[in-house]
């Protein structure tokens, strides 16, 4: 579930990518190296490490592209974009309740690269999550975007159960304008959730309260704030580079407060190549 999840994440990335700013090729085949370190959840110390390669195919026109992860949008104006919003939150897997803390998993460490969490030991495990909504974009001139992100989410493994929803709406600046074939950008939002989603995450139940772990029962709100560097290019029409920092600050966060949270602060990175294999010499003329 872990790699399908990665998967997923991934084909956003595909999805999202700038194949250069006004002509991409109608359709393209490829490969994907991507690598990443993920916290298992916001405010947890434990996080995944991995790499992974993957083939991947698009088919585009004007508005509308299918993939692994589909794209379909429609423009108001030139400078207002609506559309079809996709995300991914990884499965977390429990620890067992009578396992000894391995190092730093108390909490004595910022960052653990670990499969299990420790901080959730004997609780139930959480199930990969797939969200679903829609997104406002909006250009001011060539280089600032704000967007409006409202995603539904649902179990991934286990049956499509409701999750709760989550809205980040968010800011971001890039050196580069829409018709370029690069990116170097910083990105700043801020990630709410409802009742269902923080519950999803922070909840500790009564049948799951330990010493040290008492139960608590989150509210509606802010999670985290978001920042984020982002660097992209388009080397040539069929190789792309992407790369990624980003660091979440749990300040004012309506869960700052659970015992499941561990850290106020968490740092990661991704980077990845895009290779196509063989793509279309036709072209889906539009901006980024």
């Amino acid at each position: 579930m872990i790699r399908l999840t990665w998967c997923t994440l991934i084909g956003l990335l595909i999805g999202s990518q700038s194949l250069s700013a006004r002509e991409r090729p109608r359709w393209e085949l490829g490969v994907i190296h991507a690598a990443g370190q993920l916290p298992h959840y916001t405010g947890s110390n434990h996080y995944y490490q991995r790499s992974i390669n993957l083939p991947y195919g698009i088919l585009r026109s004007e508005q509308v592209d299918v993939s692994g992860v589909p794209k379909l949008f429609t423009d108001f104006t030139p400078d207002l974009r609506l559309e079809m919003a996709f995300g991914a939150e990884l499965p977390v897997e429990s620890g067992d309740l009578n396992e000894l803390p391995p190092p730093g998993a108390d909490g004595s460490s910022e960052k653990v690269i670990r499969t299990k969490n420790y901080t959730r030991r004997g609780m139930e495990d959480i199930q990969a999550l797939i969200g679903i909504g829609l997104t406002l974009d909006w250009y001011l001139g060539g280089h600032v975007t704000v967007d409006f992100p409202l995603l539904s989410k649902s179990t991934l493994g286990g049956g499509f159960r409701y999750a709760g929803n989550s809205f980040a709406p968010g800011i971001s600046v890039d050196a580069f304008d829409r018709d370029s074939n690069y990116i170097l950008a910083l990105g700043l939002s801020w990630e709410y959730g409802d009742e269902n989603f923080n519950r999803s995450y922070y909840e500790v139940k009564a049948d799951d309260a330990l010493p040290g772990r008492p139960v608590y029962l989150p509210s509606a709100g802010l999670i985290s704030r978001n920042e984020t560097f982002r660097f992209a290019a388009q080397v040539t029409r069929r190789l792309y580079f992407f790369a990624l920092q980003y660091r979440r600050v749990l300040e004012n966060s309506v869960v700052q407060d659970s015992p499941l949270v561990v850290v106020n602060k968490n740092e990661g990175w991704a980077f990845g190549v895009i290779l196509a294999l063989t793509a279309s010499d036709a072209s889906v003329t539009r901006r980024k």
